[in-house]
């Protein structure tokens, strides 16, 4: 309530009643994102940081109040089986969208790295650094083809897109780049693969655009991405005023 760790998730019924909550063990306090993979049985979560850190401008924030971890959950039981480390601010879990497979990856935030996860055959898991985005980048999210054969990363700070070609996981190769304008941030990709929705908000206290929009790049089948000049959705223009374009649903 007070905007201070541990974070934790709250579990709800569909129609919205709270069941119960977690809170994040003190070892790994910070908190972000969560995926499951229900056929291995495994729930992973990301850190971020607390709002006394991203309620300030980036250049003010404490960068050390913030997590460098992930959590790996036994899904039925919702209980904590171990902590993984990764560069600093860990945010999307991205599991592999293949049936089954025990693995996958997240963008750490002030890291800007790409890190790679994966079960072992012990059971247990492991991360490693997959891939450096380039000093200044924060990638600020992670999206896959529906295929599995491309990983997306938004640069917020170097105005960029990029497209990873992940046919090998665990070693993440750049295949292409596109500039949708200042700040991508949120990116959704349509279900053929074929289409991808980028908007350009953070946090207020983090966004340096003079204008928030919703734009859209094509993805060729060669997975190289081409803006659309014909798209644009502004969110300047409301009648109660300038708004922020963050995230978006594809139904």
């Amino acid at each position: 309530a007070d905007g201070n760790p541990p974070g934790g998730m709250a579990e709800f019924t569909n129609d919205g009643q709270l069941i119960r909550v977690f809170k994040n063990p003190a070892n790994a306090p910070y908190a972000y994102d969560v995926a499951v993979k229900p056929e291995i049985n495994r729930m992973i979560t990301s850190s971020f940081t607390p709002l006394r850190n991203y309620m300030k401008p980036l250049a003010q924030w404490d960068m050390k109040d913030g997590g460098n971890t992930m959590l790996v959950w036994d899904f039925k039981e919702r209980k904590v089986l171990q902590t993984l480390v990764t560069d600093p601010v860990p945010l999307e879990v991205r599991w592999s969208l293949k049936p089954g497979a025990a693995y996958g990856w997240t963008n750490s935030a002030l890291g800007d790295s790409i890190w790679f996860f994966t079960q072992t055959k012990a059971g247990s898991f492991m991360t490693k650094k997959a891939a450096d985005l380039g000093k200044g980048c924060l990638p600020a999210d992670l999206r896959q083809s529906p295929d599995d054969r491309y990983l997306y990363v938004s640069c917020f700070m170097k105005s960029e897109i990029q497209a990873w070609d992940v046919s090998r996981p665990d070693r993440p190769r750049l295949h292409d780049t596109v500039v949708p304008g200042v700040s991508p941030n949120m990116m959704h990709v349509t279900m053929d693969g074929k289409r991808m929705f980028i908007t350009n908000s953070l946090l207020s206290t983090m966004d340096y655009s003079g204008n928030f929009w919703v734009r859209l790049a094509h993805i060729g089948p060669d997975g190289r991405l081409k803006m659309d000049p014909f798209f644009d959705v502004d969110f300047t223009k409301f009648p109660t005023g300038p708004a922020r374009a963050h995230d978006m649903l594809l139904n």
